[in-house]
């Protein structure tokens, strides 16, 4: 366990952006049909302070991750957060759920006298997912979104997710899904000119981040133990390990 090595005798903890992410996958039926509920949802959620249950014990901040195709030390990641506006902002969460018909009575959203109720997937055993939960429930409560446990079907499921080496070659199901990704993601399957494709994989990911499809949260790091002492092993992330370089400092 990382934190017994953490503690253990001549030992060090090395650590590098990992290859993967972690995200809510976003229903688009029920009580997010409606795009604009997904904005303000997206909107009312701190990023930066879901990531604190993956944190050990005096390890740095995480990656905040605003980009549905590629993980932030990727080439070509663009913050899709800030280049749409769709940022962390409770205030404009609440006007966008005014807009959409869900008045604000006694605290809670309630439109043709039904609450806004967004449901989040948990199962037994999943410490990280029920931290998440309690969390999500805060900070949409906040804007007056009731947030409930689910086992199946949820409005929010929070899932790892891999990122290949070569995302834009292996784009997720997820990226034809939302109205006009289609063409887009045809683009970018098949230009071959490297400039052209960044842009257009750029803006495929702008719209999918408009559309809400999923909410990116962080990029989870990779930590790996070793003895202290030796040299260039640890964690790699993305690279490969040269072993002809591995060794002993002494």
């Amino acid at each position: 366990r990382l934190d017994q090595s953490r503690v253990a005798a001549d030992s060090v903890i090395r650590s590098a952006p990992g290859t993967s992410g972690r995200e809510l996958q976003v229903s688009r039926g029920g009580a997010l049909a409606d795009p604009a509920v997904r904005r303000a949802v997206l909107m009312a959620l701190d990023r930066d302070d879901l990531g604190r249950p993956e944190l050990p014990d005096g390890a740095k901040k995480l990656r905040t991750w605003s980009n549905t195709l590629l993980l932030p030390t990727q080439p070509g990641y663009v913050d899709q957060a800030r280049a749409t506006g769709l940022v962390h902002d409770p205030v404009r969460a609440g006007k966008l759920l005014d807009e959409a018909g869900w008045e604000l009575e006694s605290g809670r959203r309630v439109k043709d006298g039904q609450p806004l109720v967004v449901s989040f997937l948990t199962s037994p055993g999943d410490e990280l997912a029920t931290a998440e939960l309690k969390d999500v429930a805060d900070q949409l409560d906040a804007v007056g979104v009731v947030v409930s446990a689910a086992s199946r079907d949820a409005d929010l499921t929070p899932l790892t997710v891999a990122v290949s080496p070569f995302p834009l070659a292996h784009l997720p199901e997820e990226a034809v899904s939302a109205p006009g990704a289609s063409e887009l993601a045809g683009r970018v399957a098949h230009e071959l000119d490297p400039v052209r494709r960044a842009d257009q994989a750029s803006q495929l990911a702008r719209l999918l981040w408009q559309e809400v499809i999923t909410v990116p949260l962080y990029q989870e790091p990779e930590f790996v133990a070793v003895r202290s002492g030796l040299a260039n092993l640890g964690a790699h992330s993305y690279a490969t390990t040269d072993w002809e370089d591995v060794g002993w400092t002494s």
